[in-house]
């Protein structure tokens, strides 16, 4: 696990477990918060004494965000009453009515539910009840605020507070929050500032990598991370050169895909900087080495693509289209649907570029059947609009009549689906 991503799941760890403080904020930015709710959900399976309950839905609105709440605390009852009914147990005490009574105020209600929960977990000194109000947006920030103020303490801790600990958040682009609190004379916050951004991830990863005390296996596995950052960034030998030492250790290890997967960041690096027959040949070693390995089907999809790709951009297209078929075929082994699109997509390409309008149209078409029978509306655009081009150019003014029709169809079909 990331370092970043480590010091969160203390700073959660140990809120769990300490006796002083109710209810923490976490300051963090929307994008972060999948990331906290994956580090939670870590610290729940390490520690399963404990009961979580985590509300991750958007807040959208008063009414709608604290029914979820409620719903999703019924279907946690239903999913313990399920256990005991086979163990020959008792289903255990409904919510109180008041929890549904719309006339009572959300706060009583929210702690009468909370109450329930606390009782049923038993003694509140060998096991804490975690309730993390973490919604992944707040739409409606004043119904947030609603919610989260009643739960701080403000006159000491009472009574169905024990044993109880409150996550709530904060957003840290333009906090609201803790400014709220402190307007309602509520000071006193343990408050985590979870930095996540990607600057703070790839420092992380980087201090693990350079780390001499850490298993080698994981400053390999940040090498790749690293690699995988300076491609972003364009910054190729850079990252040539820590896949090519990634690679050492992956290939003396015997570890076939991630070998097979740094030759590919390497094909990779060459082909961003323009020397295609250099990445050709990486890719096609990249290729043996992962050969017939069942783990390493992913990383062949990779290359064979790749190759694919290099090929085509080198006019070399009896070539192209033979590591487009392989990677056809991976991606049906696979039963990778997406992938297998793009790459019949590309197959079409190859033969348009080719002057070969006939199977150009015949694979787009082929593609074109599969997005509509699993209504893969992106991509079922993208190869009308390639189709549209290609007519359009032929002068092929029947088919063009047709595809028009065929948008209209893809535009109904999305329509009856969201709906």
């Amino acid at each position: 696990m990331n370092r970043a991503i480590q010091r969160v799941k203390a700073e959660l760890q140990a809120f769990v477990d300490q006796r002083d403080d109710f209810v923490q904020v976490i300051h963090a930015l929307d994008t972060e918060f999948a990331i906290i709710l994956s580090a939670l959900k870590a610290v729940e399976d390490e520690t399963p004494s404990d009961i979580f309950l985590q509300f991750a839905v958007p807040c959208t609105g008063l009414d709608d965000y604290v029914e979820s709440i409620f719903v999703r605390v019924e279907a946690c009852l239903a999913e313990a009453d399920k256990v005991r009914a086979e163990d020959g147990e008792a289903p255990l005490p409904s919510l109180p009515a008041v929890c549904r009574d719309a006339g009572v105020h959300v706060i009583d209600r929210l702690r009468a539910m909370m109450a329930h929960v606390r009782t049923l977990a038993g003694d509140p000194l060998d096991r804490h009840v975690v309730f993390a109000f973490l919604p992944l947006e707040i739409r409606d920030k004043a119904a947030y605020a609603t919610v989260v103020s009643g739960l701080f303490p403000r006159v000491g801790h009472e009574p169905w507070m024990q044993g109880i600990r409150i996550f709530v958040r904060d957003d840290a682009a333009a906090p609201f929050i803790v400014p709220y609190l402190g307007r309602e004379g509520i000071e006193d916050l343990r408050v985590l500032e979870a930095d996540l951004s990607f600057h703070a991830l790839a420092d992380a990863i980087a201090d693990e990598t350079a780390d001499p005390n850490a298993p080698m296996q994981q400053r390999a596995m940040g090498l790749i991370q690293l690699a995988g950052i300076d491609i972003a960034h364009k910054r190729l030998p850079e990252a040539a050169s820590k896949f090519r030492a990634a690679y050492q250790y992956f290939a003396s290890s015997g570890s076939v895909p991630y070998a097979a997967l740094c030759l590919h960041g390497m094909g990779l690096a060459a082909e961003r900087g323009g020397v295609l027959e250099r990445a050709k040949s990486i890719y096609q070693q990249g290729l043996a080495v992962a050969g017939p390995e069942l783990l390493a089907l992913p990383i062949s999809l990779l290359l064979t693509t790749s190759l694919g790709d290099v090929c085509h951009a080198l006019r070399q297209h009896e070539e192209a289209l033979g590591y487009y078929e392989l990677a056809d075929q991976v991606a049906s082994k696979l039963t990778n649907l997406s992938a297998k699109i793009d790459v019949m997509t590309k197959q079409g390409d190859v033969h348009r570029d080719a002057r070969d309008v006939a199977r150009a149209q015949a694979r787009w078409i082929a593609a074109a059947s599969l997005c509509k029978e699993f209504r893969m509306f992106h991509q079922w655009r993208e190869l009308l609009t390639r189709q549209h081009a290609l007519c359009k150019r032929e002068g092929l003014r029947e088919r063009l009549r047709e595809i028009e029709d065929e948008r209209r169809v893809v535009d109904e079909l999305e329509r009856s689906t969201a709906a």
